[in-house]
Parts: structure tokens; sequence; C-alpha cells
């Protein structure tokens, strides 16, 4: 995490199911456009590239459906992220649909 960055998540389930919710700041947009285009760059498999929209379809930024790999078991989980100004938010899940419900009911 760049120095004037940070992140906050919130997650729920054991060690083989789970779902986390996380928000990341960076010091400025660039850093946060970087961030975000090498987690595209790492993605096993990308499912979706768009935009993300809000309740009154005012676009936010680009959005990401994807499947990662967990950094310590290397198992695939998917992940959908979005870029908004300096922020990256993203819902994490190691089901394709508890994500996709998760980012709906964050709207």
């Amino acid at each position: 995490m760049p120095e004037g960055g940070g992140f906050f998540t919130v997650g729920c389930g054991n060690a083989s199911k789970w779902t986390a919710r996380t928000t990341e700041w960076y010091p400025n947009a660039e850093i946060a456009r970087h961030v975000f285009e090498e987690r595209i760059q790492k993605a096993f498999r990308v499912h979706e590239l768009n935009q993300k929209t809000g309740a009154n379809r005012e676009i936010i930024g680009d959005r990401v459906v994807a499947d990662l790999r967990h950094q310590q078991s290397g198992a695939l989980f998917t992940s959908i992220f979005w870029l908004a100004d300096r922020h990256i938010y993203s819902v994490d899940s190691t089901s394709y649909y508890y994500a996709l419900f998760y980012e709906w009911c964050d709207e």
C-alpha cells in the first residue's frame, strides 16, 4: 500500500466459503488507476469489463468482474471491483453469484 493510502475490509464465512467487501484509497487517482490496471492484468479470467453506474445511472467509473487467485491458498475466487477517482471498491467471494448479489445490495 503506497504511503498516504489505506484500506478497510469487512468479511464473513469460513476457510472454504467466504465473502468480503473492501474499500481502498490512494493518495491520488493516478496511483489508484495503476493498482486497478495491475489487478486486471493479474486476473485468471475477466468476465466483464464495463462501467459502474450509480442508482441514478450516473457513471461512477470502470468496473471489472474477474476470477483472481487467493495470495495464500492459490484458490480461485470472484472479484468485482470498480474505480472511483482515488478509491477502489471491491466485493470478493468464493461464489460468483454471491459476489454479484452483494454488489447489487451495496448500491
